[in-house]
């Protein structure tokens, strides 16, 4: 059984973060963190300058995962996320510098 993946796209010299996704049950045993590690060093071996990602503004844990990794809030998308039943929900862009 399938409990997390991240999904990443390496362009030229930066890497994208577009998800990591755990199963509820296995929350809050590091396996985000685990999976953040593996893409902060495959980022590192294709000599990425930095990696590239937005997170739901109310999406604390994860953004708390960011921060303790040092990414850096860049900027925000407004309404950039848009669920089924109309409501919006701005993305926080981060970064990490990987120079």
């Amino acid at each position: 059984q399938v409990i997390a993946f991240a999904i990443v796209w390496i362009i030229m010299e930066e890497c994208h973060l577009a998800n990591i996704a755990v199963l509820p049950d296995c929350r809050r045993m590091r396996v985000a963190e685990i999976l953040l590690n593996k893409v902060i060093s495959i980022a590192r071996a294709k000599n990425c300058k930095k990696i590239m990602l937005e997170v739901r503004k109310s999406n604390k844990p994860a953004i708390q995962l960011y921060n303790k990794y040092r990414f850096e809030k860049v900027g925000v998308r407004k309404n950039y996320y848009h669920d089924g039943f109309m409501r919006q929900e701005d993305a926080v862009l981060m970064d990490l510098n990987l120079t």
